[in-house]
């Protein structure tokens, strides 16, 4: 078995499926189709069987695509695994092409922190500045935090970024007892207890 197919199939597929913008679509799709497979064996072993013409088994998969009402993207998609022979590597391909969605929709995923709830207009403004930076779409998620005072605190993926008024003053603390000498910190600790 062939092991590179599925991930070069599976990113073919979210490539086009993300182009156009049916990354779900086709994801459920592919799960629908592989369970119908794996329940209806016979189903499985006419559309792999080369005792059947490739026009059969091409029109076999052509009506159980509409009977699926898959849309048209997946069914050349199936169609042209068929005619390829790589039919048999679907649940490889499905496998594949779910890993790399989800890790395209984290890398797209975002959360945004603030001291109290925003607005929905502020929200729409804070995701039309983020789309824009980031030149993606995104996936943001807004929560609400006391603690960090005031501010926002935005991460996308590995990106951060950090503008609370926690942080800062964090950070003054911190550039503060970098300034002191050991002697004046002692001093300073002295007095605070």
């Amino acid at each position: 078995m062939n092991y590179s197919i599925g991930p070069k199939y599976g990113k073919a597929l979210l490539k086009i499926a993300t182009q156009t913008e049916q990354v779900d679509t086709i994801q459920q799709e592919l799960r629908l189709f592989l369970d119908l497979l794996t329940k209806n064996p016979l189903l499985k072993k006419t559309l792999l069987s080369p005792m059947f013409s490739l026009s059969q088994r091409e029109e076999l998969l052509h009506g159980v695509a509409g009977r699926l009402s898959l849309s048209p993207l997946l069914s050349l998609f199936l169609k042209h695994l068929l005619q390829k022979k790589h039919l048999s590597y679907l649940g490889n391909i499905c496998e594949s092409y779910q890993l790399q969605a989800e890790t395209a929709i984290q890398k797209r995923r975002g959360v945004v922190i603030s001291a109290i709830s925003l607005s929905q207009d502020q929200r729409e403004e804070i995701y039309s500045q983020l789309q824009r930076a980031s030149r993606q779409k995104l996936l943001l998620d807004f929560h609400v935090n006391p603690e960090v005072l005031g501010g926002m605190r935005i991460q996308i993926g590995s990106l951060r970024f950090d503008g609370t008024i926690a942080q800062q003053l964090e950070t003054m603390r911190g550039h503060l007892l970098a300034s002191f000498h050991p002697e004046t910190e002692f001093v300073m600790r002295r007095s605070e207890k």
